[in-house]
């Protein structure tokens, strides 16, 4: 899936050069969490220099197209309050 992907690539960059890192990750889930952890735990890494940040997910699975809106607008507001909070440095 997604998340698979996403890490084979997180997993091949030097995280001396990328860092500090930030996982954004759905409320709802738990696994990619996880997969996160595991690859910062396998970097060897001697340093914490990563955050795994939980947002409300846009649109839950089953959800209805009238009512995934609202929570997509929620979803949308909460990247760009944590993108304004971090700073990257693009």
């Amino acid at each position: 899936g997604h998340t698979a992907e996403m890490m084979s690539l997180v997993r091949a960059l030097p995280c001396d050069v990328y860092a500090p890192r930030c996982y954004v990750v759905a409320k709802t889930d738990g696994l990619s969490a996880d997969k996160a952890l595991r690859a910062e735990e396998e970097s060897g890494s001697k340093l914490k220099e990563y955050d795994i940040v939980k947002i409300p997910r846009s649109r839950e699975v089953g959800q209805s197209w009238t009512s995934s809106v609202g929570t997509t607008l929620r979803a949308f507001l909460s990247c760009i309050l944590l993108v304004a909070g971090k700073r990257p440095d693009l």
